[in-house]
């Protein structure tokens, strides 16, 4: 096992809570483009979704490898596939 000098620990957790607080902003960003749509009749503001975007990609930063984003968007892909088919069947009249 390495053996880390307590400055390199320091700095690890120095590290891990810049992104606990990150994720936290982005957290309440979410939060507050949510109640801002809520009290304006569910229309959601782009520049409230945009800020909260941005807050959430900072605090994941660390994490966002092209394998990671790869593997969601897969995910994304196959979601968006399995509607569009699922609706394409409802249009024609048969049962789901």
């Amino acid at each position: 096992m390495e053996k880390k000098t307590v400055a390199e620990l320091v700095n690890e957790l120095n590290e891990v809570t810049a992104q606990r607080d990150a994720a936290f902003a982005a957290c309440r960003s979410i939060r507050f483009a949510t109640e801002n749509a809520v009290r304006h009749g569910g229309d959601y503001s782009l520049n409230d979704l945009l800020a909260a975007d941005k807050l959430a990609r900072d605090a994941m930063a660390p994490r966002m490898t092209p394998e990671f984003i790869d593997r969601a968007a897969r995910a994304i892909l196959k979601k968006h596939r399995e509607r569009t088919a699922a609706g394409k069947r409802g249009r024609k009249g048969g049962a789901l």
